[in-house]
């Protein structure tokens, strides 16, 4: 009966460490591809961070750019000021000016467009 008790003892031991090793094989095996998984999240993580910030670069450019254009209507509009005071009285020079501010402001338009659509 000590053998039989025994034998059963050492089958049970041997299943139990079969499938202790079983369990830490698969822990391995799913620790493995975590990892990686991990790594490739990163990776991709790095490459959206990377585009963002290109993209954030190239929009304070725009930025930059679209204040340049307002400064220069703005400084136009001032200059056709100066202009119609210099001219107070003269004739021709009305319908001209006018079409210019009306240049300015459709360009205006345009810029205020344009920085809706980004």
């Amino acid at each position: 009966m000590k053998k039989v008790a025994e034998k059963k003892e050492s089958d049970f031991d041997k299943l139990a460490h079969t499938v202790l090793g079983g369990f830490a094989e698969m822990r391995e095996e799913m620790n493995m591809r975590f990892d990686e998984l991990g790594e490739r999240f990163e990776k991709r993580f790095e490459a959206i961070e990377h585009r963002l910030t290109q993209i954030e670069y190239k929009m304070d450019q725009m930025s930059m750019s679209i204040d340049s254009i307002r400064r220069e209507i703005y400084e136009i509009k001032v200059r056709l000021d100066r202009l119609e005071e210099a001219v107070e009285g003269q004739k021709g020079y009305a319908k001209e000016i006018d079409w210019l501010r009306s240049e300015c402001k459709r360009l205006e338009a345009i810029v205020t467009q344009k920085l809706q659509t980004v």
